[in-house]
């Protein structure tokens, strides 16, 4: 699930929750998880729609105060300055959580690591990525 559905989901969460399919905006990724979910013969139509919400409100929870961000933010329509007012954080820091708690919750990883462990094992990429563990990029 792409970063653009996830965000989609949560902006329809209420309508996803009734067991409708909201308006899919032309979007090809969006589109196909309708069509999929329309096409399931196994289960009732509105079942669908529930599940996805679900599992996006689930992994959404797993991401903890960044998951609260995410909430406030699309499923709440609170800008991300007024969050940052509102809650006495810096508007980076409430961009940064918002944008890591949406990769994870999009991530295929999301199973295997807690969020905690995921931005950990990630933060130990970049540094390494960065030169930041000891390896000086200009030795000469």
């Amino acid at each position: 699930m792409g970063y653009g559905t996830v965000i989609w989901v949560l902006e329809n969460l209420d309508i996803l929750l009734g067991g409708e399919w909201p308006d899919a905006s032309g979007n090809p990724e969006i589109d196909n998880i309708i069509k999929r979910g329309k096409r399931s013969l196994p289960h009732a139509y509105f079942e669908d729609p529930i599940l996805l919400a679900v599992e996006v409100q689930e992994r959404m929870f797993r991401c903890g105060w960044d998951g609260l961000l995410v909430e406030q933010r699309y499923i709440g329509g609170i800008s991300e300055d007024d969050i940052a007012e509102k809650r006495h954080l810096w508007i980076r820091r409430v961009r940064n959580g918002i944008h890591r708690a949406l990769v994870y919750m999009s991530g295929v990883n999301r199973k295997k690591l807690t969020y905690q462990e995921w931005k950990s094992e990630n933060r130990n990429k970049r540094e390494v990525r960065n030169g930041a563990l000891g390896v000086r990029k200009f030795d000469n």
